[in-house]
């Protein structure tokens, strides 16, 4: 018989059930001038990120079959290597044409500037791929709650 999945058995990826990691997010204090909550973070602490959107031409395709075997080539591999989030994000429409976006979030500034910078790279490894353009934004969240936004009433 086989193994059951991980959906099935209720498994998350850090090997607690689901319901544990329910009741660990719902044990946080409804009170914000109740005890600080025992997350590890300080008002020191940030999660930096940064975005980066490829225009990319891709000459040789002739079908959306050709095309989207290439694409899935060119993400696996951003994903493979420098460990991003990537997702196809204009050009759906067209053949030779596709813009994708990639995510990276790190605790410091200079792992997401070293990932952006490497992005353009790895797509132009590929020969039957032209990168035509590409823009980059990196910034930084506090974990200081008073920066962070509001959920909205009836969602928490």
């Amino acid at each position: 018989m086989p193994p059951e999945s991980a959906c099935e058995s209720g498994a998350t990826h850090l090997g607690r059930t689901r319901e544990a990691a329910t009741r660990s997010l719902d044990s946080r204090p409804d009170d914000p001038s109740g005890p600080e909550p025992k997350w590890g973070l300080s008002s020191m602490d940030k999660v930096h990120y940064g975005v980066a959107l490829v225009d990319l031409h891709l000459p040789g395709v002739d079908s959306l079959k050709g095309r989207r075997a290439l694409l899935n080539r060119v993400k696996a591999s951003l994903r493979d290597e420098l460990g991003c989030s990537v997702a196809e994000v204009a050009g759906q429409d067209t053949w030779q044409r596709a813009g994708i976006g990639v995510a990276v979030a790190a605790s410091t500034q200079t792992g997401v500037d070293r990932v952006l910078e490497r992005v353009v790279a790895v797509v132009e490894r590929d020969p039957r791929v032209v990168v035509l353009g590409s823009a980059d934004l990196a910034d930084a969240l506090d974990a200081d709650a008073a920066s962070l936004p509001s959920l909205p009433p009836g969602s928490g």
